[in-house]
């Protein structure tokens, strides 16, 4: 099995169907100014915080957080080239600014240590001001290591007591519960202006009204990739308020909105409620609504209708979207080529390509064979791996063949349970549990009159629980078998009028069971 899957690890290749190669810088100053309503003079409420150190205590929900730090710092010599260092980082995401300055259009993402050169023309004589604005996605926000300014000359430290503030306008305007865990148009370096441009004509694209299914639009029941929906929306006149646009039941899985060519928003949630508020500045009378969906696995698409609004006006605009497939994500298992133009290999032979389209010389992948002896010890090597694996997973195999069914018993008779949740045990009855959701680390229980969010994966939360009792209907989702109500289609209903899609892995054991 290790074997094979290593031999499945090296032929994974995406192959990505590109119609634009160029590369485009990133809006992130634009779309971090926005969220953090940084051209508002409005004065925040100012709380004060100890860095390094946990910024976002333990709480119940994964909704974002928009929290803005800054702390001065004094400056002796503007001659000296200073760099900023953030060891181990924002376990979400962040931008930094000098003096009201963006120091680059980058992203500061996950736990890495960053050392960072400060552009001289930021810095001043005497008194500085740092911010450091942070997107935190987390359950616990924190910053575990040194925050300093090092030159060769001297080491600033930044630790201690900084300002900080919350920014709530634009927090539905993110929101990120990755169900795959990377992000598709980042990785295929899409030219993002191309497909949000006015000149770009979409005329002969196919047309589609929301609520669609991707695998609906393309006939095809295992899509899984990019696709860019453009719509042209009319309003009566120039806006003079905000506008909220609306998609009830959500996107799977992915997906960035664009009006003008501006980013107002952006969500990684399977199915979750996507509600952006467009500012009036980037509105006019005509707009170039640009809507781009990423579906990383099963079933995906818009789920509702997408509804615009403001306190004057409601507009339906689900209907005639023009789309386009721009990347899409495949396994090649192809072995041979015969006589076929139009193939993938250009020879009669296994070709190995990297994520860029390069073609590999998969000899050089292999280790060199110097002596026949090498080549001898290297199977025999290889033999007694495969017979040590075998005698281990034998041994556990039987271990377990024994203990199981007296094991399961327990399960199975088991009529509540404790979980650890918000610094105490609490305990619950089996039959009160409505559903179980996998939120990465987290679980999320649900009874009729709260919810508990739990420290553990949801395979390992199974396992406590009885399989006559429960069964998983997604990848991040399992329901009490007595909730369920009916079944339509890919569609479960339980008795609460709330819905689910069904995992198509899942469909069989479902059917099965119900």
């Amino acid at each position: 099995m290790i074997f094979l899957r290593f031999f499945v690890l090296i032929t994974l290749i995406f192959q990505f169907n590109l119609y634009s190669q160029k590369k485009h810088q990133d809006d992130n100053i634009e779309y971090y100014t926005l969220l953090f309503e940084l051209n508002n003079p409005n004065k925040k409420e100012i709380n004060q915080i100890e860095l390094p150190g946990v910024y976002r205590e333990l709480s119940s929900t994964y909704d974002t957080r928009l929290i803005t730090f800054e702390k001065e710092f004094n400056i002796t010599d503007v001659n000296i080239i200073y760099s900023i260092v953030i060891e181990n980082s924002f376990k979400s995401e962040a931008m930094i600014k000098i003096n009201n300055n963006f120091i680059n259009n980058n992203i500061i993402r996950g736990t890495n240590s960053y050392d960072i050169n400060l552009p001289n023309n930021l810095l001043k004589k005497g008194i500085n001001k740092i911010s450091i604005h942070v997107i935190c996605t987390e359950l616990e926000g924190a910053l575990d290591g040194d925050i300093y300014l090092n030159s060769q000359k001297e080491i600033i430290s930044l630790n201690g007591v900084w300002d900080y503030y919350l920014n709530d306008k634009f927090i539905n305007n993110i929101k990120n519960e990755p169900t795959q865990g990377f992000d598709l148009l980042n990785f295929g370096e899409l030219d993002i202006p191309y497909y949000t441009s006015n000149d770009l004509d979409d005329s002969k694209w196919p047309i589609a009204d929301f609520p669609s299914s991707n695998d609906m639009l393309f006939d095809n029941d295992n899509f899984n990739g990019a696709i860019c929906f453009r719509k042209i929306v009319k309003l009566n006149k120039v806006p003079i308020e905000d506008y909220l646009i609306k998609i009830n039941k959500g996107i799977d899985d992915y997906d960035r909105l664009y009006v003008n060519g501006k980013l107002v928003g952006k969500t990684d949630c399977y199915s979750c409620e996507r509600k952006y508020i467009i500012p009036k500045d980037y509105l006019k009378k005509e707009n170039l609504f640009t809507l781009f969906i990423v579906d990383k696995h099963g079933i995906g698409g818009v789920n509702s209708e997408i509804i615009l609004s403001n306190s004057k006006e409601l507009l339906d605009i689900s209907d005639k979207w023009s789309f386009k497939k721009i990347l899409e994500m495949q396994l090649l298992i192809s072995t041979k080529v015969l006589d076929n133009k139009n193939s993938f290999f250009n020879s009669q032979q296994f070709n190995f390509y990297s994520i860029s389209g390069i073609k590999l010389n998969f000899k050089n992948l292999l280790i060199e064979q110097k002596t026949n002896s090498n080549y001898y010890l290297l199977i025999i090597f290889l033999l007694l791996s495969i017979l040590v694996v075998f005698f281990v997973y034998n041994s556990i195999y039987r271990k377990n063949k024994v203990n199981k069914p007296q094991k399961n018993k327990i399960i199975d008779e088991k009529k509540y349970l404790f979980i650890r949740s918000e610094r105490a045990d609490h305990k619950i009855l089996l039959n009160e549990i409505i559903s179980i959701e996998g939120k990465k680390d987290y679980v999320k229980v649900s009874t009729d009159e709260k919810s508990f969010l739990v420290r553990k994966n949801l395979k390992t939360f199974l396992k406590e629980l009885p399989t006559s009792k429960f069964i998983r209907i997604s990848k991040s989702v399992a329901l009490n078998i007595e909730q369920i109500e009916k079944i339509e289609k890919n569609m479960l209903f339980i008795k609460s009028g709330k819905y689910y899609i069904i995992g198509k892995k899942y469909n069989y054991e479902i059917k099965k069971v119900i």
